[in-house]
């Protein structure tokens, strides 16, 4: 499989649910695009990302969209992207950063510690791995969605 935008989101997203991303198209825009939609193709169009500079994404959907939540000091605020929004998940993640003043300096300490932990933990090779001079981000995807609660078991064994 080609590893188009599209083909990347739709291995990690899951299924169904409301979807969040946002874009920066350069690295001087200080009004990156945020996009909330009920599917990936529509949440791609509208963050026009055919060369964005950076771009990040939830990797769950969500019950709903923005929502008003009252806070405990009595005031109404927007609410979207929060562990109770989260409707299902289709990955696990993990994030590793290299670099002078993180915890591996080099990319081969990096995966040094990768093939250790995946020794330790049983975890098999990551289905989707990007790799950079800032590190590595890499996902485990499930053939279906994961429901919160199972993924929150398996995610903190």
């Amino acid at each position: 499989m080609e590893l188009s935008v599209v083909n990347f989101f739709k291995t990690v997203l899951p299924q169904s649910g409301a979807y969040y991303a946002v874009a920066r198209r350069a690295v001087t825009d200080n009004y990156p695009r945020h996009a909330v939609c009920v599917d990936i193709e529509a949440m791609l169009s509208k963050l026009d990302l055919v060369t964005p500079q950076d771009y990040w994404f939830a990797p769950a959907s969500f019950t709903q969209g923005y929502h008003d939540v009252v806070g405990r000091d009595g005031n109404t605020r927007k609410q979207f992207r929060t562990a109770n929004n989260v409707a299902v998940l289709r990955s696990y993640w993990l994030d590793i950063d290299v670099g002078a003043d993180k915890p591996y300096q080099t990319t081969e300490q990096a995966m040094r510690a990768l093939r250790q932990f995946m020794v330790d933990t049983g975890m098999p090779i990551p289905t989707v791995v990007f790799s950079g001079s800032g590190g590595m981000h890499l996902y485990w995807s499930a053939n279906q969605d994961i429901s919160k609660s199972h993924w929150l078991d398996m995610a903190t064994r």
